[in-house]
């Protein structure tokens, strides 16, 4: 009822997943799954009928061995049976987890529970846990069979209630960042974890930086948290159009992590609209990882991560509701304050070419000259160093940063659409929700027992999106298609950066 009725559904969650310990503790006699009398005394169908009267969709919850990691009744050798039940009841989501089940049969058997789900003839989104438990046994996934299989997977640790946790999944990101690009896009999303804006363990600016974070990732957004009562301000965070935009862009692509030095990184994502010269637009983050101190002043020039359009950019903060968009050439310093544990989140428009004037009518038996090719330059940008550090003890010191690209717009892109938004409901001694949302949505649920109630957004395109193809072309180092072009130019921004000389209230020194 909270989603439909107080700004979720309408900002693009669609979900409402329940997680773990939903379950009877035996299945019945003919091999069914059951719901639990107590929790849902009218059971899962009728439960599903209510969120899609609310226009809402409904996820579960399921794991793929003989147990779910609450200790409730697996799918193993129960895959067909229970997908036709999913089905019956009016089920939009399966989430697949992998607790007790040897990660190595897991490439048989996800893909065994995909066309389970497929022969019921119901759009069911897939959310599987395939990679995570491969990761932690010291395997490395088959990102291309899990792609084909999966519509969204989880791919490193459970989140918790924690800013390390957080810490935690964006540089394991970041370490991989390359191979789940590749594997991503419309309809197959890298999943990682919940958003937990609003409960204990992130700070206001944390929570800020998750969220901004999570839509650069192209991650599918699900909220873990009670929403009867969270606080208005995290409330707000969940509820930006701007930044759910970028999570749900039509072109569908993750964004990386470009530069990190001395706690500051830069983060990018190409996005639409994309010029005819096909100059893509980015969405950008200043992540300021340090955790104490005073602000820091970051000044970044466009053509430092590769977005060169001659014509310039109009630049914007997404965090402020009142910001009006600013232009600004590639090689122009747009200056920025971040707080610790914060970020500062901006999106770049580019400038279309002005139109050119009508040309005369050419005679008879003439022709116009044969037009040129378009040139591409990638450029370092930035001063060579350009930090100064602050005077007197003032908080924070300067930071410029040169060098680096990030993605263009990549070929024609299929089935791009809206992302999935939706909320999750925790399962069993969890405190966070359990669940997942797949691109194109967003929903909500109720928790389990020992587990709070989780809500979830799922980013960047939607599974099965029918949209057309954009055929946009990329003039800058393409972060999805030619990784080791972007890693080089990643290289040469880090090399153009520098903090040197910064000093916070606290009179600490910091340097290269």
């Amino acid at each position: 009822d909270i989603m439909a009725t107080q700004g979720y559904r309408d900002a693009g969650y669609q979900f409402v997943n329940v997680d773990d310990c939903w379950m009877a503790d035996e299945r019945d006699f003919d091999g069914h799954l059951r719901p639990n009398a107590t929790r849902f005394p009218n059971g899962i169908k009728a439960l599903a009928a209510y969120i899609h009267d609310k226009g809402l969709k409904f996820g579960i919850y399921q794991d793929s061995g003989l147990k779910t990691c609450a200790g409730y009744p697996g799918a193993l050798c129960h895959y067909v049976n229970d997908a036709r039940t999913y089905a019956d009841w009016g089920v939009d989501m399966v989430k697949l987890d992998g607790c007790n089940l040897n990660p190595r049969l897991m490439d048989i058997l996800y893909p065994a529970y995909t066309q389970s789900l497929n022969r019921t003839g119901r759009p069911i989104v897939f959310s599987c846990s395939w990679p995570a438990y491969q990761v932690d046994l010291g395997m490395k996934p088959n990102y291309r069979a899990i792609a084909h299989s999966c519509n969204l997977w989880r791919y490193y640790d459970d989140i918790s209630d924690s800013w390390d946790s957080v810490l935690s999944i964006l540089d394991y990101y970041a370490s991989v960042q390359d191979t789940l690009i590749r594997a991503s896009g419309p309809g197959r999303w890298s999943d990682p974890d919940m958003l937990i804006i609003g409960n204990y363990g992130l700070s206001y600016d944390q929570s800020k930086a998750q969220m901004a974070l999570w839509a650069i990732m192209a991650a599918p957004l699900f909220m873990s948290v009670d929403l009867r009562t969270i606080r208005p301000e995290f409330k707000e965070i969940l509820l930006n159009r701007q930044i759910i935009a970028v999570n749900q862009d039509p072109l569908g692509k993750m964004g990386r992590r470009i530069v990190s030095v001395n706690g500051i990184e830069v983060w990018a994502r190409p996005l639409t609209p994309v010029t005819d010269e096909g100059f893509p637009s980015a969405a950008i983050v200043l992540f300021n990882r340090r955790h104490i101190g005073g602000p820091v002043r970051v000044t970044l020039q466009l053509n430092s991560i590769g977005l060169t359009n001659p014509h310039g950019y109009k630049v914007w903060d997404l965090y402020d509701p009142h910001a009006t968009p600013v232009v600004f050439k590639p090689f122009e310093d747009i200056p920025s304050t971040v707080n610790p544990s914060g970020v500062v989140m901006l999106r770049a428009e580019p400038v279309p070419a002005p139109r050119p004037p009508p040309q005369p009518q050419q005679p008879a038996g003439t022709a116009p000259g044969g037009g040129g090719g378009v040139a591409v330059v990638v450029t370092k940008g930035g001063p060579e160093g350009g930090v100064k550090g602050g005077a007197g003890g003032a908080p924070g010191g300067e930071l410029a940063i040169g060098g680096g690209a990030i993605g263009g717009g990549a070929g024609a892109v299929p089935g791009a659409g809206p992302g999935v938004i939706g909320v999750n409901v925790g399962g069993q001694g969890g405190g966070v929700g359990g669940g997942v949302g797949i691109g194109g949505g967003v929903g909500a649920g109720a928790g389990g027992a020992g587990g709070g109630a989780g809500v979830s957004l799922i980013g960047g395109g939607g599974a099965g999106a029918g949209g057309s193809p954009s055929g946009i072309g990329g003039n800058v180092a393409n972060a999805l298609e030619a990784p080791a072009a972007a890693a080089a130019a990643a290289a040469k921004a880090e090399e153009a950066i520098s903090v040197s000389g910064v000093k916070g209230e606290n009179g600490v020194k910091g340097g290269v």
